[in-house]
């Protein structure tokens, strides 16, 4: 009796053991494969979009954050391809004399994050988008990619003193 049920289990064991090799590898292959979709991904985001200077005197200058940066922009894209981030004023100049040209207004990128190409040095600002940075080959990949500002007022002399401030527009495009 022992030796029948020996038996039976042996023959068993080689049934399940020594089957055709291609019903697993059916069932393998069944289990390994899979469709993954990644979607685009063309976000740029912000931390404070208002730039207010504290009382000025006619001729005097003030630099927001001297030694740091102001606001940031954070910009992620998987697309693959080259994009911008480009800046401008909206609307008026907020203050007691509301004729004071953009270009008192200035801005200057504290420090980026990315592969690509920022605009050194104070630059004024203007009514139409300015480009502020050119994206590199890591920058379209999906990693974020955080652009710092400065920003000074160099108040006119025949201004009238007080405090002043602008509200500016962030663009994140792939067009120049």
């Amino acid at each position: 009796m022992k030796n029948i049920i020996l038996y039976s289990l042996v023959f068993l064991c080689c049934g399940i053991f020594c089957a055709p090799r291609s019903a697993w590898s059916e069932q393998v292959d069944r289990d390994l494969y899979a469709t993954v979709v990644v979607n685009p991904v063309f976000v740029l985001s912000l931390d404070n979009a208002r730039v207010s200077f504290g009382f000025l005197k006619p001729g005097e200058s003030a630099e927001l954050e001297k030694d740091n940066y102001y606001n940031f922009v954070k910009c992620n894209s998987n697309k693959g391809k080259k994009w911008y981030l480009k800046l401008s004023v909206v609307g008026d100049v907020a203050g007691p004399e509301p004729g004071i040209p953009p270009g008192s207004f200035k801005w200057k990128i504290f420090r980026a994050t990315g592969d690509g190409v920022p605009q050194e040095g104070w630059k004024p600002f203007t009514k139409e988008p300015f480009l502020v940075y050119t994206s590199g080959a890591k920058d379209a990949t999906g990693e974020d990619v955080i652009v710092q500002f400065q920003y000074r007022l160099d108040l006119p002399f025949e201004a009238v003193g007080g405090v002043y401030s602008i509200t500016v527009l962030y663009t994140m495009t792939d067009v120049v």
